[in-house]
């Protein structure tokens, strides 16, 4: 059997650079310093702000909770287009200290936000399980949220108080680092 030959290694450097290919993130956002990050941390505030007044409180699943779950649906959106474009900009240049300092900024600043909102599925594991039924029965717009309700349901038995389940989200950047 023939043996095949061993094939020597190049012994001169390649001259042709490998071109990775980037992710074009300007649907997000143009750069980290595009003036649009800070007007949608702002309203994203201002809808916290406005959804804790109108909601914190004051759920029920006749009256408001379809309401409610749109709300909080465009207030993740909001967030989720800042956290996405954060940490897609992170995984293209993880070596650029500028980079990684706005990824962190980005993820501490969304994590002090949010944490105003951890009422929300709490409150909503507490509404009595018939009058949620009847609602989901009656309600178009709120048994078009019934996946998410039974998601966010299906949790209950695991829930803490709401301190505890406050700190735990405060405390998830660092504990995800």
């Amino acid at each position: 059997m023939a043996r095949k030959a061993k094939q020597k290694p190049s012994k001169k450097p390649s001259a042709k650079k490998e071109v990775l290919p980037r992710w074009d993130l300007t649907h997000l956002y143009s750069s980290p310093e595009d003036a649009a990050i800070a007007s949608d941390f702002r309203a994203l505030e201002k809808s916290i702000n406005y959804f804790t007044t109108q909601y914190q409180g004051k759920l029920n699943a006749a009256d408001n909770l379809a309401a409610a779950i749109s709300a909080y649906e465009k207030i993740e959106d909001r967030a989720g287009r800042l956290a996405s474009y954060a940490q897609l900009l992170y995984a293209t240049a993880m070596h650029d200290a500028a980079v990684t300092q706005f990824f962190q900024n980005t993820q501490e600043r969304l994590t002090k936000i949010l944490s105003k909102l951890v009422f929300f599925t709490l409150e909503i594991n507490q509404l009595d399980e018939k009058k949620l039924a009847a609602a989901l029965a009656t309600n178009p717009k709120l048994t078009h949220y019934k996946p998410w309700l039974d998601a966010v349901r299906a949790y209950k038995p695991y829930q803490l108080s709401h301190e505890l389940e406050s700190y735990i989200h405060e405390t998830s950047v660092t504990l995800d680092a």
